[in-house]
């Protein structure tokens, strides 16, 4: 973590990489009032005062899919989440 005008800054990271196999559809993708999980989830990450970047962490498949959304970072996922 980094310090910025005595601040302690962090990276939040969203987990992406799978198939919601139980949920039967991607999660992130369900809409909730309108509008797909991951806008809300970076939404809220952009007001969080102590957030620097978002990364979001998915399969190279689901990069054209999420890069909509605007305002994060990507980084693939290796084979079997490593």
């Amino acid at each position: 973590m980094m310090f910025s005008e005595g601040r302690e800054i962090m990276i939040a990271v969203i987990l992406a990489g799978r198939n919601s196999k139980r949920f039967g559809r991607d999660k992130l993708l369900a809409e909730i009032c309108g509008r797909p999980m991951l806008y809300h989830t970076i939404q809220r990450l952009m007001t969080a005062r102590n957030i620097s970047d978002i990364v979001l962490a998915t399969s190279k498949e689901k990069v054209t899919i999420y890069r909509e959304f605007g305002g994060i970072l990507f980084q693939r996922i290796m084979e079997k989440g490593l």
